[in-house]
């Protein structure tokens, strides 16, 4: 029962995507679910992003938000009833089980990710609310969809449908690209590597998190650059959703924002005209911006948690202790530099360690080879693909006549990708905070360096490549048994624990932390596994912490 009771709450959040996705759509039809669900999303965490200023997210919001997203539907008459799309359904579900079960919360979902929806639902903006909880001041728009989709009424596991649902579309998009008749050598090979990385090695539930959302849209609009590339499209460009590309960015993962750089490759002034004439694009996206920097100054006393740069220390809440903005971002920095890899550690200035390059050897001994065992299923199937290019080249020089993507364009994303991948390194060079940056290079370098092997191949010849995919997909599907077999686990990953497992803190606001759980997941009040000091007081009606 409790299986069918978040399958049943996976299908009420894909369809509220849908509704409020579909409203962007009716007028011109299109098939791409990935991009109906993308817009349903951000619409819901926009709406529920302004609500938050004023009321918590409580069931009753939550489910008018799912009222209407099940009206919308309804309104902008999306056929429900086609035949593909009860295929669709029919994956999600069969991906949702195959992942969940025996599975558990990523560490950090646990951690801060679902406290943050538990404050979310319980009280509405709080003022300096990461004195608590540092990480709520870094959190993603993720949760405010999530909290807007999870209520009384379905399985607290519809914390999880957003990342399975956007996680197996992604995959249906790139499938339906591989098994088109008439495609580009270059786009077949970019989505294939593409696809194949994300289901082998980002094919696990307790590796999902806030970083799972943001590389899947990146690579889904790289995929819709390469295909506009491609087409010459002169109509509707890509290129105007820039802005709301950006925003989306700056809401999930601040180190994903030069990513937007893709978007100079089909920079042109047709698109500038359009961006500034159809002010509707301008004006969602800034007044969207404006509501996430406020959210956030009232939150961190930054714009842009814990960059110092955007902190206004004369606010009258700037953050204390762990929280203090400095201290995050200095802590934030070496952690990605790898300090505690360095056997001495402890003997180092930790000050400077950041500020040179003395980081760099710790660094290429430890992070750098686990970069290069997350890219290597990438590299063994370049090898692949590699020697079945050479196998199958054509003595008669032919070349693919809808290929429209020269090296010059390539040369441009290329440059856009190496910029932000060089601020990554400089700054936060983990995997997970760069893992775009670092897929795209080696995919486009890899496109770059065969480039006259690959458009001399016939597409026909190139097309049966596609067994790549299905040993990928049986390579996911085997690892994720594998668990099912293994594990002794529950079924369903522990996800809303017993009030018993905490203890109060505080009343008026009501906070609570673990008594021996030691991390806090989603509970029904604002929980931290690490409150300071703090001093409650109450301006306005509106809570202010202080550390």
């Amino acid at each position: 029962m409790n299986i069918l009771y978040s399958l049943f709450s996976l299908f009420i959040v894909f369809v509220s995507l849908i509704g409020y996705g579909n409203l962007f759509f009716f007028r011109k039809r299109t098939k791409d679910l990935f991009i109906i669900l993308l817009a349903g999303y951000f619409t819901i965490g926009f709406i529920t992003l302004f609500l938050h200023f004023f009321f918590p997210i409580n069931t009753f919001l939550s489910l008018t938000i799912i009222f209407f997203g099940f009206l919308f539907l309804v309104v902008t008459k999306f056929n429900f009833l086609e035949k593909k799309i009860w295929t669709y359904l029919c994956l999600l579900i069969f991906t949702s089980i195959l992942l969940i079960g025996y599975s558990n919360h990523a560490i950090d979902a646990n951690m801060y990710h679902h406290p943050y929806v538990s404050y979310l639902k319980s009280e509405k903006i709080i003022i300096s609310i990461a004195n608590i909880q540092f990480r709520f001041g870094h959190i993603s728009l993720m949760q405010y969809v999530q909290s807007a989709l999870t209520n009384d009424f379905l399985s607290p596991l519809s914390l999880s449908s957003l990342n399975i649902i956007f996680f197996t579309f992604f995959l249906i998009y790139c499938g339906e690209i591989l098994f088109k008749k008439n495609e580009n050598n270059l786009i077949f090979l970019i989505v294939l590597f593409f696809s194949c990385f994300v289901l082998i090695k980002m094919g696990r539930y307790r590796e999902f998190g806030n970083d799972l959302i943001p590389f899947l849209v990146c690579s889904y609009f790289f995929i819709r650059i390469l295909k506009e590339k491609n087409n010459q499209n002169k109509n509707k460009s890509i290129f105007n959703y820039l802005p709301i590309f950006a925003c989306f960015m700056i809401s999930h993962k601040i180190t994903y924002v030069f990513s937007a750089l893709i978007f100079i490759s089909i920079i042109s002034k047709q698109n500038l005209i359009f961006i500034f004439k159809e002010k509707k694009f301008l004006l969602f996206s800034i007044s969207f911006a404006f509501l996430w920097f406020l959210k956030t100054y009232v939150e961190t006393s930054c714009l842009i948690y814990p960059v110092v740069q955007t902190c206004i220390k004369n606010s009258g809440w700037y953050l204390n202790g762990v929280a203090d903005p400095e201290k995050a971002m200095w802590q934030s920095e070496i952690w990605a530099k790898g300090f505690i890899d360095n056997p001495e550690w402890r003997n180092i200035n930790l000050k400077y360690y950041s500020d040179s390059f003395t980081w760099l050897p710790t660094w290429l001994n430890n992070h750098f080879i686990k970069i290069l065992e997350k890219l290597s299923p990438l590299f063994v199937i370049m090898t692949l693909v590699t020697s079945y290019l050479i196998l199958h080249k054509t003595k008669t020089n032919y070349k693919n006549n809808k290929n429209q993507i020269n090296t010059k364009f390539l040369s441009i994303i290329l440059t856009s990708i190496t910029l932000g991948l060089s601020i990554w390194f400089l700054n936060s060079p983990l995997f997970r905070y760069g893992s775009f940056y670092l897929v795209s290079f080696v995919t486009v370098i890899y496109i770059i360096i065969n480039y006259n092997l690959i458009i001399k191949i016939d597409y026909l010849n190139l097309k049966k490549l596609k067994v790549i995919f299905f040993i990928s997909i049986i390579l996911f599907c085997n690892k994720n048994i594998q668990r099912y077999i293994k594990s002794d686990d529950a079924f369903l990953p522990l996800t809303n624990p017993s009030i018993e497992n905490y203890e109060f803190v505080n009343k008026e606001p009501n906070i609570i932390r673990p008594k021996k759980l030691q991390i806090c997941y989603y509970t029904n009040y604002i929980c931290s596994n690490e409150i300071p000091n703090i001093k409650i007081l109450k301006k306005k009606n509106y809570y202010l912490i202080k550390g």
